[in-house]
């Protein structure tokens, strides 16, 4: 579910949806050579073309380290900081917290971005102090998209951001925050063919 949320928003959308200057979420900039992220002390991930970094140049202290998707011809496409994690949190009071002021950020800077808060119908976790566990089966959602394709117009080169809150089991979760830039897809699209190169 949590996918097709996604693809539905993450659709391409004409130039003309952006404005102004280019954003640089962590101080990392679009294209940014794979070069330049190991000199910044990027490790590698088993997923090709991903990485870990645990200083960025704009660090912010809601999150514990940052993941980024980068490949030899784009550079850098994809910044994803992934949040400290808040423990005994069965109700998730301080989690919706911490997600609830990261999105008024988010709102003031890119404009009003479309949440989705929801529990589902069928779920058994329904009671205050299953919210977190109702996170970590996917019958609840707490996910706040801003997009190209939902008409904002977000900085120059910047298509999607999401800020979405998970869960490590029934009382522990965390939130996370994902930029994709303009050159998302070419940089999907190389590292895929990449996987077959000299075979």
């Amino acid at each position: 579910m949590k996918k097709t949320l996604a693809l539905l928003l993450l659709a391409s959308t004409p130039a003309t949806a952006q404005t102004g200057g280019p954003v640089e979420p962590f101080g990392l900039r679009q294209g940014l050579p794979i070069s330049e992220l190991l000199k910044m002390g990027a490790k590698p991930l088993e997923t090709p073309g991903y990485y870990r970094l645990d200083r960025v140049p704009n660090p912010n202290s809601n999150f514990e380290f940052y993941t980024v998707k980068a490949s030899p011809e784009q550079g850098l496409c994809r910044v994803r900081g992934v949040g400290v994690i808040i423990r005994n949190d069965k109700s998730g009071y301080r989690t919706r917290q911490v997600f609830n002021d990261l999105e008024t950020s988010l709102n003031n800077k890119y404009g009003k971005g479309l949440r989705f808060d929801f529990l589902k119908s069928s779920s058994i976790w329904d009671e205050t102090n299953d919210w977190m566990m109702a996170i970590r089966t996917e019958d609840r959602y707490l996910t706040t998209f801003w997009s190209v394709s939902e008409g904002l117009k977000l900085p120059r080169g910047l298509d999607n951001i999401m800020l979405n809150v998970n869960a490590l089991n029934s009382s522990d979760g965390y939130v996370d925050v994902s930029y994709e830039f303009s050159n998302m897809k070419a940089c999907t699209d190389e590292l895929k063919g990449d996987v077959g190169k000299g075979l």
